[in-house]
């Protein structure tokens, strides 16, 4: 498969443009040859460069100028982020049942989830119920 857009990608994002964000949000703000360091891939620093001027473009990432250091960062937080792809996720693959996607995350982790983890879920579930009852 090329370097074009892979299935699963965010919508606009091609391969390359969606590593380079990636690295950005595990980064949180960096300039270039720090996100070309970063990155495991053998790009050139004219190449990343390029790529954050496309995402610039496409309102995915912002930056500012330090010193005549262009600093980039993700144009939106994680958890927004997470939250709209995942939402997006669910419509896509799951008709937009939250439970089928959850059912696919626990069987797709069958062998690595600890049984503390899924006494965190289920204390997030009984949090997020006790909150309804809360508002109703």
């Amino acid at each position: 498969m090329g370097r074009g857009r892979r299935k699963g990608s965010l919508r606009g994002l091609t391969q390359r443009e969606r590593d380079v964000l990636d690295r950005l949000y595990a980064l949180g703000e960096a300039s270039a040859v720090e996100i070309q360091t970063a990155l495991d891939d053998n790009l050139s620093n004219a190449t990343v460069r390029t790529v954050l001027r496309t995402l610039v473009e496409k309102h995915r990432v912002s930056f500012r100028d330090d010193n005549g250091k262009y600093l980039y960062r993700p144009s939106v937080e994680a958890k927004v982020a997470a939250r709209r792809d995942f939402n997006r996720i669910t419509e896509t693959f799951f008709r937009g049942s939250a439970p089928a996607a959850v059912a696919n995350l626990l069987d797709a982790t069958a062998d690595t989830i600890s049984d503390a983890e899924l006494d965190e879920l289920a204390a997030l579930i009984d949090a997020h119920r006790q909150e309804r009852q809360d508002n109703d």
